[in-house]
Order: structure tokens, then sequence, then C-alpha cells
């Protein structure tokens, strides 16, 4: 039965988000504070 899970979802696995931006952008004042806050956002 495609799409049946076959069992428990591991708790270490149950909240990925990715933040990705372009190399030559990662470094721009307001890239840079947008991601430093998302990052802190999320690991609360």
């Amino acid at each position: 039965m495609p799409g049946a899970r076959i069992g428990p979802i591991d708790p270490a696995y149950d909240r990925d988000l990715w933040l990705l931006t372009l190399p030559e952008l990662k470094n721009v004042n307001r890239i840079r504070a947008f991601m430093d806050h998302m990052a802190e956002a999320l690991s609360a």
C-alpha cells in the first residue's frame, strides 16, 4: 500500500526546516539578520 506508515515517527525527525540562501547573499545584512532571527526563534 503506497504511503502507508510502517512505524512510529522518530522524534529526532519531527521538525526539519532548511533556511537556504545564495552564497553571494549570505553576508548581506538584512539576509544575515533574518537568518539569525529565524535560527533563534526556531530553536526555542
